[in-house]
């Protein structure tokens, strides 16, 4: 079974259990199995899973059965209100649905992982219900995403003047609107703002211009077509767009027939033409245009209040000047380093989104604050550091004449 979720059930019944034995002892003493004292006494970190896959199952599935049949018991009229209707009663019975299935022999079967509502719907742990299960390169967490902003000016310290912390499944592109709102309301919104390429699109670019004036600088997602991958081919660049006739201009100066405004995979609008099979088919730049064995070219490409922002973006970034002002984005790296490792920003202390949030804000607040006593006493700002491999290739530029056999 393809399951990531096994190794955080069994923390979800004790926790459960415990709760129902401070507030309502006698009610669980009086029917609880025995063999429960046994299996739930530890919490989840202190045991030892078993190395065995198989094993791993059959234990989630016992889990499983015990989970509902504390939800049955709890289910019973004769049951308390008060105890049917706890907070921790309601997440247990979240989490059960979500990940077991009861069958109709009775038998409790473990969801496989592709059973599983998507991670954004899905309640991740018993304890805070607001976390949730995200993953990021190699990194795997259950919990939040904190998005940071910070002045890049050369003449005072870089201050963080902004935390913005969403759901771990949030993503990055989500975020930045959040954030330019919260930054205007206290007047605080750069002309220029400097983001990776998870906070950049198309909808984005235009929206930061229009909504608040700030210009988004960073790289753009690639065009993944391969006429855009090819020097030699026509990728839409190539194209010249009539916006107010509806007519798209190819290469070849053959005049798009159809032009159909339609909603894109991803809930984007998005505009697509079509050129006529008789222009195309015959035509001496064809395989510079499309790689179909038969019919025409098609061209997809969002409306222009979002098209042109993005062309002007892919231009400035092909501009040698580009990646000299994208650089200064570099020290958000610090930033990071700084709040993660001395001030443990990745270690959520509070239960909750609003108090992780905080937690994150208090943590910006003493970056701030070393910041603005190093910058007082004028220490000197931190350089990007080198590794010791990379620094011998420059020592190896300075003595052509070294090598190594």
């Amino acid at each position: 079974m393809n399951n990531s979720f096994s190794l955080n059930f069994g923390s979800v019944l004790p926790v459960q259990d415990h709760d129902l034995a401070k507030t309502a002892p006698a009610w669980l003493k009086g029917w609880v199995p025995a063999v429960w004292f046994e299996r739930y006494k530890r919490k989840l970190e202190e045991y030892r899973l078993p190395k065995v896959a198989a094993e791993r199952v059959q234990l989630a599935q016992q889990i499983g059965q015990d989970g509902w049949w504390l939800l049955d018991r709890l289910s019973v009229e004769t049951t308390p209100p008060a105890l049917r209707e706890r907070h921790s009663v309601n997440i247990l019975r979240q989490i059960w649905e979500q990940h077991y299935e009861r069958q109709a022999d009775g038998v409790v079967r473990w969801l496989d992982k592709s059973e599983l509502l998507p991670s954004a719907q899905r309640l991740a742990s018993p304890h805070d219900p607001e976390a949730r299960y995200s993953t990021k390169n190699d990194l795997e967490w259950v919990g939040y995403k904190a998005h940071f902003t910070e002045t890049c000016d050369e003449q005072g310290p870089n201050l963080i003047t902004h935390v913005e912390t969403t759901l771990a499944t949030t993503q990055d592109n989500d975020a930045l609107d959040a954030s330019h709102q919260a930054l205007d309301a206290r007047d605080l919104l750069p002309s220029q703002h400097i983001v990776d390429s998870g906070y950049m699109s198309a909808e984005l670019l235009a929206c930061s211009q229009n909504e608040y004036e700030v210009e988004l600088v960073g790289p753009l997602r690639p065009d993944v077509s391969w006429q855009a991958k090819d020097e030699h081919a026509f990728d839409v660049t190539h194209f010249q767009i009539d916006w107010t006739t509806h007519r798209v201009t190819c290469p070849a100066h053959q005049v798009s027939h159809s032009w159909s405004e339609q909603t894109g995979f991803r809930g984007q609008p998005v505009i697509t033409v079509q050129f006529r099979q008789r222009d195309c088919r015959p035509c001496p730049l064809r395989a510079l245009c499309t790689r179909r064995k038969a019919g025409s070219r098609n061209l997809t490409f969002p409306p222009q209040a979002l098209f042109a922002p993005l062309q002007a973006a892919r231009q400035r970034e092909a501009n040698p000047d580009f990646q000299a002002l994208f650089n200064q984005r570099a020290g958000v790296e610090g930033t990071i380093s700084q709040a993660v490792n001395p001030l443990q920003a990745r270690h959520a202390r509070y239960i909750g989104l609003a108090k992780t949030n905080l937690q994150q804000i208090a943590t910006a607040v003493a970056v701030n604050f070393k910041r603005l006593f190093a910058w007082l006493n004028d220490e000197p700002v931190a350089q990007t550091r080198t590794s010791p491999f990379a620094a011998l290739a420059s020592l190896r530029h300075q003595h052509p004449g070294y090598s190594v056999k």
